[in-house]
């Protein structure tokens, strides 16, 4: 289904296959007829086209940024980014199961421990989910 193209640039090339991963997506819904395209060709050339613009850092991101950084520096470079992501969400899943086992009906009031882990879980999960963009510029996956 999809062609071998000549050598190009890597941007050339994701963008090549992204439109004809899309094309073919489209074909089977076209040819069942009750189902209509959701997007206009202009408006797949559009989604095609579009680069991604970062915001500015807040006061916040510019104090913790050395931070990240120092923590995506002792990543091993063949972790993947997706994996450090599915830590963070480990952490936060583990601190929501701890919360239903302590007050299962959410009526009684978590301890005070709880409350400290759940802080704690939390500023790893913001901490991971932050330090995952770096790391997929670190390892060229971004």
């Amino acid at each position: 289904r999809f062609k071998a193209q000549p050598p190009c640039s890597a941007a050339a090339s994701f963008r090549l296959r992204e439109a004809e991963f899309l094309n073919f997506r489209r074909k089977p819904f076209r040819s069942m007829g009750f189902l209509p395209p959701v997007l206009s060709p202009e408006g797949l050339e559009h989604v095609a086209s579009h680069r991604y613009v970062a915001g500015a850092y807040t006061p916040l991101d510019n104090a913790l940024n050395p931070f990240w950084f120092r923590i995506a520096a002792g990543l091993p470079m063949w972790l993947a980014p997706n994996v450090v992501t599915l830590l963070g969400f480990i952490v936060a899943a583990a601190t929501f199961v701890m919360h239903w086992h302590v007050a299962p009906t959410g009526a009684e009031p978590p301890s005070r421990t709880t409350s400290w882990l759940t802080a704690l879980a939390l500023f790893v999960y913001q901490t991971l989910d932050a330090v995952d963009g770096k790391q997929a510029r670190r390892t060229g996956s971004s």
